[in-house]
């Protein structure tokens, strides 16, 4: 009894029903057979055995129907007709010289005597295009190359080495913004620069 109790006492590894698991079995006992299935074999017999979908009234693989026979068969299609007309309006606006005279007619009742109508009438057949003043092209051409210097400075700054994107978009950007200004640079460098007024 006491032989018990120190068994129970001070036995670390308690054999409790609830930590014993099941023992492996020693024979091999039936293992179930793995069945093999032929996939090849069943969809041949699936496709033997189904019926075929019959061919729509609208596809292009039913030979029946004969697109020559159709209602609308050789008609202009509505957009195209609306195409049209909207660009034969266009042609004809474009084709009609603007005419300020009725504008000169409006006005000149309202509050123009007929001196000023004059120049009101030469106000709009003024040229549209004047010369650039010398002082504006060289006040101008001035902040152009105040411009490129600033940048050329900066794209000297790049390292040498590109290694991240950001530094090869960052070298491209900086290049094509220099070729814009020598162009602009170029224009302005001409004596006599026409513009719109």
């Amino acid at each position: 009894m006491l032989a018990n109790f120190y068994k129970v006492k001070y036995n670390t590894h308690s054999t409790s029903s609830k930590n014993i698991k099941p023992l492996l079995p020693k024979s091999p006992g039936l293992l179930l057979k793995h069945e093999s299935k032929n996939y090849i074999k069943n969809n041949i017999i699936a496709n033997d055995n189904s019926i075929p979908k019959k061919p729509d009234s609208h596809s292009k693989t039913n030979p029946n129907i004969n697109y020559l026979k159709k209602k609308d068969y050789g008609l202009i299609p509505e957009y195209i007709k609306e195409m049209k007309k909207n660009k034969s309006k266009s042609q004809e606006l474009m084709k009609q010289p603007h005419d300020f005279s009725k504008r000169m007619q409006r006005t000149s009742s309202n509050y123009l005597s007929n001196d000023d109508t004059n120049a009101y009438y030469r106000q709009y057949n003024r040229p549209r295009m004047i010369k650039l003043p010398e002082g504006e092209r060289l006040k101008i051409l001035s902040g152009l190359k105040k411009n490129y210097d600033l940048l050329s400075n900066e794209y000297k700054s790049i390292s040498l080495v590109l290694d991240t994107c950001a530094k090869v978009k960052r070298k491209s950007k900086l290049e094509e913004q220099l070729k814009e200004i020598e162009k602009s640079i170029d224009k302005f460098n001409q004596p006599n620069i026409i513009i719109s007024s």
